[in-house]
């Protein structure tokens, strides 16, 4: 487990991110008049070398990464080399291929915000039985630490979405501005790897994380918060039923549900679970500490903005589908405080809420 359960250290991390190429204006425009480039088709283009990682990865791609630096933030964006256009959503088809080629620039995008993250912000690999996960040094020198569980896309540890990180930003793709806010308000971070392996394993995956990280943690006295997006939230409810004496004692805080696929039928369903435990688990993820953030619905709600409430509430003025809607989530999530993330793209709604989630841990 490495340095995992040793005395947190105080310093913090003065390296520096990998050398790229430097912009001096967050609203840069990518050049209007770029040429058509004609890259390798899903076919042609070769698997990446093993042996590259994150901005070395890029450039045998023909891409680097662009920081656009304003007076609040810097953005980190993807560039393509030869014609120096940002890559975005409008023009992402121009310059990256599907198949073969997407996924080699994808890895080289996580594997860049990894390096980031590791290099600025005191996190570390960690080895579990069932794959590496990313975490903060020390971890048990914290009395507080955030957890960040994937859903089933292929995205590594605190990566929100691979597209989102190719055509908008490495900040938006990522849980970037989570485990910066964590760091600097000295909370520690746990990124899990829900998709080790291959799907079929995912649950396996994170119970043996569970098991070997967080349930250590809890005994030395770190209290976590969650962030569960998709599959990852019915991983989250499934692993709380193993950690009632944690959730009774308060050393379980927040959770943080993003377009969740759990159901409050998996803790009333479980025989192996007492009436009195149920009760615990149900209010915990219905109550103060639980808030969801869901994706518009294309047919009922598409114009919601971000933290529109979703009132579960009937009305004399619901049509049949909004009444059957409203019927179908509080049978699902019960009465969890409930917010549109203003997208219907269900890969997005971690990142277009990412904003109100630090806002809601309140740290």
């Amino acid at each position: 487990m490495g340095s995992l359960f040793s005395s947190r250290k105080s310093t913090r991390s003065s390296a520096k991110p990998k050398t790229h190429a430097v912009a001096s204006d967050r609203t840069m425009a990518p050049p209007s008049h770029a040429t058509t480039i004609q890259l390798p088709n899903a076919q042609q283009r070769p698997a990446p070398d093993p042996s590259l990682r994150g901005i070395d990865l890029l450039a045998d791609l023909c891409f680097t990464v662009t920081v656009s630096n304003s007076d609040t933030s810097d953005s980190h964006n993807l560039t393509h080399v030869k014609s120096g256009d940002f890559v975005t959503h409008r023009n992402f088809s121009r310059y990256v291929a599907s198949g073969n080629m997407y996924n080699s620039v994808a890895l080289g995008c996580m594997e860049y915000c990894h390096d980031f993250f590791k290099s600025n912000y005191d996190l570390e690999t960690v080895a579990t039985t069932r794959g590496d996960i990313i975490a903060s040094k020390c971890l048990s020198g914290f009395e507080r630490a955030l957890v960040v569980i994937n859903g089933k896309g292929l995205v590594q540890p605190g990566i929100l979405a691979r597209s989102s990180l190719m055509k908008y930003s490495f900040e938006q793709g990522s849980a970037w501005a989570m485990i910066k806010n964590a760091w600097e308000r000295k909370v520690g971070v746990v990124l899990l790897n829900h998709n080790y392996a291959s799907y079929s394993f995912s649950s396996k995956n994170v119970k043996v994380q569970f098991e070997e990280v967080i349930v250590p943690l809890l005994e030395k006295g770190v209290k976590f918060d969650f962030v569960a997006h998709s599959a990852g939230g019915s991983q989250l409810v499934s692993n709380l039923m193993g950690l009632v004496g944690y959730v009774r004692s308060e050393s379980i805080g927040k959770l943080v549900f993003t377009d969740s696929i759990h159901s409050l039928r998996q803790i009333s369903l479980n025989e192996g679970l007492s009436s009195g435990d149920k009760e615990v688990l149900l209010r915990k993820v219905v109550g103060g500490d639980a808030v969801y953030f869901r994706s518009n619905h294309e047919h009922i709600s598409p114009s919601k903005e971000l933290g529109d409430v979703f009132d579960l509430g009937f009305s004399e003025g619901d049509t049949h589908n909004e009444r059957s809607h409203k019927e179908y989530w509080r049978g699902r999530f019960g009465s969890v405080k409930t917010y549109y993330c203003g997208t219907i793209e269900h890969a997005r709604t971690t990142e277009m809420a990412e904003g109100e989630i630090i806002k809601f841990l309140n740290y």
